[in-house]
């Protein structure tokens, strides 16, 4: 995330020195501040893809956690306490 939102302020600084050198007649450094902000652009692009997969990747994570949490309490909520303590057995009535 921090990486998105260098990228988005490099971003947004180029684009003003950019159009800044333009203004000024210095095309030489605005040719390669404008490669240099295509380069941001597409970085911006696979690493904004990146944080959606990841973001997605953990929400799928934290609905198995909770699936497994229930289960778990479920299966807990069956076994006598002695059970519990000693070890999980068939004992618990699945």
């Amino acid at each position: 995330m921090t990486q998105v939102k260098r990228l988005e302020q490099e971003e947004r600084e180029l684009r003003a020195k950019t159009a800044a050198n333009l203004r000024a007649g210095n095309h030489d450094l605005a040719s390669q501040q404008a490669l240099r902000l295509q380069t941001v652009q597409r970085e911006l692009v696979e690493n904004r893809t990146q944080l959606g997969s990841a973001e997605a990747t953990y929400k799928e994570l934290l609905r198995a956690r909770d699936v497994f949490t229930t289960a778990s309490q479920s299966l807990l909520g069956r076994c006598p306490g002695w059970v519990r303590i000693s070890t999980m057995s068939p004992l618990c009535n699945l």
